[in-house]
């Protein structure tokens, strides 16, 4: 779950208890600022990190992998990924933005425009 207010992430057992958290306010690696959306693919999870024009990936325990910064400042607000595709939106743009995810060495998957 993204908590925007915070600039956290938090996983939740199914009884809805913090399991774990993670994220900070900021811009650098592994920081979030006004996260607003969140996917799990190939046991990475993706984060909407819409106040720095990015995408994060973590481990589920929250260890950063990589990121990508997109060049449109869109208020992005939802993010979904299928067949290989990321796909990020804005409720206040009639825009969406689209990114391919590749497979990468070492199991790491990157984004590229």
């Amino acid at each position: 779950m993204v908590d925007t207010i915070s600039n956290k992430i938090f996983v939740l057992s199914y009884e809805g208890k913090i399991i774990r958290s993670w994220g900070k306010f900021g811009n650098k690696p592994g920081n979030l600022k006004n996260p607003t959306g969140i996917k799990i693919f190939r046991k990475v999870l993706f984060v909407l990190d819409s106040g720095n024009y990015r995408i994060q990936a973590f481990t589920r325990y929250g260890k950063f992998l990589f990121e990508h910064k997109y060049s449109n400042k869109i208020n992005a607000t939802k993010i979904t990924i299928t067949n290989n595709y990321v796909y990020i939106n804005s409720r206040d743009q009639p825009q969406i933005l689209k990114f391919k995810l590749v497979y990468g060495k070492n199991s790491t998957d990157k984004i590229l425009e």
